[in-house]
């Protein structure tokens, strides 16, 4: 457990949702994150996910510098054992900029800042930690992804 914000970085594909400025997109999955000395899971149980923070949306950084606000987060939501949200670009210079390369897609990473409140080891591998209880704190457009199975366009769902 910590109170230190840390952050996962994941990939994904871009769906436009028509108006250009808002992108759905997969923020974070349970897919095995190395931390280097450990491996790390990441919870995504309707329990595990503390949505205090999120219920009114997050911040969208650009490479999770508070100082470079370039939108907000909204809709989160667990589906599928991933947090999902829509992404919203602000008026600003640089989020029109950062918004005109994911609509290129040349920006689709996106990385996730949040705190671990309750871990518990994997009984199979010691090396495993599996995050029971997390808080996101932001979503960033960050240049080099880590997990590739979430990020832009990575939100869509299909009915059968």
């Amino acid at each position: 457990m910590t109170d230190k914000k840390i952050n996962r970085t994941l990939a994904g594909t871009l769906i436009r949702s028509g108006d250009k400025t808002t992108f759905e997109a997969s923020l974070s999955s349970e897919h095995p994150f190395d931390r280097g000395y450990y491996t790390e899971i990441l919870d995504h149980g309707i329990d595990a996910v503390d949505m205090e923070r999120a219920k009114d949306g997050l911040p969208l950084l650009l490479d999770h510098d508070g100082k470079n606000v370039i939108g907000r987060v909204s809709g989160i939501h667990i589906n599928s054992r991933k947090l999902r949200g829509t992404i919203r670009f602000g008026k600003s210079v640089l989020a029109k900029e950062v918004s005109e390369d994911v609509q290129a897609e040349i920006r689709k990473e996106i990385s996730i800042g949040y705190s671990i409140l309750e871990t518990e080891s994997d009984n199979q591998e010691d090396d495993v930690v599996r995050v029971t209880k997390w808080l996101p704190h932001e979503i960033s457009i960050v240049g080099v992804p880590a997990d590739h199975t979430v990020g832009i366009g990575r939100s869509k769902t299909f009915n059968k």
